[in-house]
């Protein structure tokens, strides 16, 4: 859809949703989806837009429930959703996905984060300690496998940050009812690696 007209670009959403239509509920009753959801995972991932959870999984429409966010980051918001989905849809598994070349967590470790928007300046904050820490435990590391080291640590870091701070993640994980997963997404050969 690069370089198209705003026209273009609106007509190209209403052809896709168009032809979303006519296989819309196949395999399943459409009228099942007024019904409620009930997925087994909560992903929470980066709102990246190569990162397609529900074509990485191979999964169809209900059967993931997906919080995306740039980095992958810990929020109120995040945290809320993803509660949400453990109480009251009542999944079995939060994983919380970062994924190969992530732009917020380059930008984080880049560090000159004054050149963003105050908004981005705010999410990218939220990297900043994650990345001091992989750069004080790995003080001899390239730049490039610093940045991936970086990404696979700031979804455990988001893991941690949900569970230390939710009651009902950290009971939900105390007595075995959910697990919880960090996890890399590699853009170059497509896999998923669980940490």
């Amino acid at each position: 859809m690069a370089n198209f007209s705003q026209d273009k670009v609106v007509q190209s959403l209403i052809t896709g949703n168009k032809t979303f239509k006519t296989s819309y509920g196949e395999g399943t009753k459409s009228q099942d989806f007024l019904k409620g959801q009930s997925p087994a995972v909560a992903l929470v991932t980066c709102s990246d837009a190569r990162v397609v959870p529900e074509a990485i999984f191979n999964l169809k429409i209900g059967e993931i429930f997906c919080i995306e966010i740039a980095g992958n980051v810990f929020s109120t918001e995040v945290c809320a959703s993803v509660e949400y989905a453990v109480a009251s849809l009542g999944v079995s598994h939060v994983v919380v996905m970062g994924h190969q070349c992530c732009g917020a967590v380059g930008a984080a470790l880049e560090g000159n984060i004054d050149k963003h928007s105050s908004s981005i300046q705010t999410l990218l904050k939220r990297i900043q300690p994650t990345i001091a820490k992989v750069k004080l435990e790995n003080k001899n590391m390239h730049s490039h496998d610093l940045v991936e080291v970086s990404i696979k640590e700031n979804a455990k870091t988001t893991l941690s940050l949900l569970k230390e701070n939710s009651p009902i993640l950290k009971q939900s994980h105390a007595n075995g009812s959910c697990a919880f997963l960090a996890a890399y997404y590699s853009l170059e050969t497509g896999e998923v690696e669980f940490l």
